[in-house]
């Protein structure tokens, strides 16, 4: 855009104002704006193969990130794994966490408190706060999206429970 390029009266008001469109902007301002621009049309996104964390218990493995306050796992489950034991602890003792996700391979059940539901391959799941792991067909595997400070909640317990199995510990 050039002066001329500018509707009438606009250069006019600007010079009144002592200033014309160019002041102040440097080429070194519009790099800088079109960077942010650039970061901030950018989404958030993650891959198995480009996922950060890798959480690894035994029979579980999770692939993960977190984006704009979500964790994005993704879950292979090797066993069968019933997850009862290891929500001791949590209100009802059940999972509060809510999770969204697309089971890619095999089947998985979540007890809820008046049912059970079976999500299998090519099931995109809501799984809602107050259900419990209870079955999978090992060689599971799962995208999950969860609320990443719930999902810490949960898995604070969770490891705990784990542990204090593994010492031989019952509390």
């Amino acid at each position: 855009m050039s002066i001329g390029d500018l509707k009438p009266g606009v250069l006019a008001k600007a010079q009144r104002w002592g200033r014309t469109p160019h002041d102040g902007v440097t080429s070194r301002h519009l790099a800088r704006a079109t960077t942010k621009m650039k970061e901030a049309m950018e989404m958030p996104k993650v891959s198995r193969d480009s996922a950060p964390q890798r959480q690894d218990a035994g029979p579980v493995v999770d692939l993960r990130d977190e984006l704009d306050g979500y964790t994005v796992s993704f879950t292979s489950l090797s066993e069968d794994i019933d997850a009862t034991p290891f929500m001791k602890g949590l209100p009802d003792d059940r999972c509060q966490c809510p999770h969204w996700g697309y089971v890619f391979k095999g089947k998985m059940t979540a007890r809820y408190a008046d049912r059970d539901e079976v999500f299998e391959t090519g099931d995109a799941v809501y799984i809602p706060p107050g259900h419990i792991p209870v079955k999978n067909e090992p060689g599971t595997e799962i995208l999950w999206f969860s609320p990443s400070e719930e999902l810490r909640t949960a898995e604070a317990v969770m490891m705990k429970n784990m542990q204090a199995m593994q010492g031989g510990s019952t509390t």
